[in-house]
């Protein structure tokens, strides 16, 4: 199912226009929100339109930016702060500002990329806008769950809007569709469907072949999320907005407002 996928491709891969600065000492004039220019994926000549938006912020005291939906740890590094998780292709990206021109950038190291061939931007420094953080995003701030049932209803992930997942409740068993947006409407994923288990120890479900999807409440960030992997270590995580089913595509929460994260060869 896709989130499974998209654990796999993590791991594997895994506004103003002020220039911010940085040192070894003080990362956090990195945070905010970046936009990348928007290239044709062969020339790299700039074309029309707007770009893909890159935000870099803390969660408990920990870097992070967003790759495909899933909130990535960064870490510090000379350049100014690097891709987070080791077993991943996309180890060495860093985001940092060019000590020449002063303009923010990011090096994206994505070994899955030598596919591309020609058309590859492996370690290129791409010079990005900061810009202010845009309007349209979806809160996933919600009041905790007190029960299992708590967490029927439908949610989205904040960051990758264009799937969506509904959890319902058969008898005593709890269940989960996946649905993807596309022009005529949400579709039904036969095979984004999954029986879930309640986790032994606290409120939240596990699901996959090796249990190594969940979902749980964050009381810290006062969210529901999907946590990638079999435990926390990897700290990946996935936050899902709780939305109204009934509104088409296009219309209110369920429309993506722009495309966001740090690109991935997948």
């Amino acid at each position: 199912m896709f989130l499974t996928v998209l654990m796999l491709a993590i791991l594997a891969a895994t506004g103003c226009r002020s220039s911010p600065k940085t040192s070894a000492d003080n990362r956090d004039d990195l945070l905010g929100w970046y936009q990348l220019p928007n290239r044709h994926y062969r020339t790299r000549e700039i074309l029309p339109g707007p770009g893909t938006l890159i935000p870099v912020f803390k969660r408990g005291g920990v870097y992070c930016s967003v790759c495909r939906g899933v909130e990535v740890p960064l870490k510090p590094c000379p350049e100014g702060l690097e891709w987070g998780p080791a077993e991943s292709s996309m180890r060495g990206t860093t985001i940092g500002v060019d000590t020449s021109s002063k303009m923010p950038y990011i090096a994206i190291r994505d070994l899955n990329a030598q596919y591309e061939a020609d058309i590859s931007t492996f370690g290129e420094k791409q010079f990005m806008s900061k810009i202010k953080k845009p309007s349209g995003l979806l809160d996933p701030t919600t009041t905790p769950p007190r029960t299992a049932d708590d967490f029927l209803g439908c949610y989205q992930p904040v960051w990758f809007p264009v799937f969506r997942w509904i959890i319902s409740r058969d008898g005593g068993q709890y269940h989960l569709e996946g649905q993807i947006a596309d022009k005529d409407g949400w579709k039904t994923k036969k095979h984004e469907a999954a029986t879930l288990e309640p986790l032994p120890d606290k409120l939240g479900f596990v699901w996959g072949r090796k249990k190594e999807n969940r979902l749980v409440f964050n009381g810290a960030s006062k969210r529901f999320e999907c946590v990638l992997g079999p435990d926390d270590k990897l700290n990946l995580k996935m936050p899902l907005a709780r939305i109204n089913p009934v509104l088409p595509p296009g219309t209110g929460a369920t429309s993506p407002p722009m495309s966001i994260g740090i690109p991935s060869w997948h």
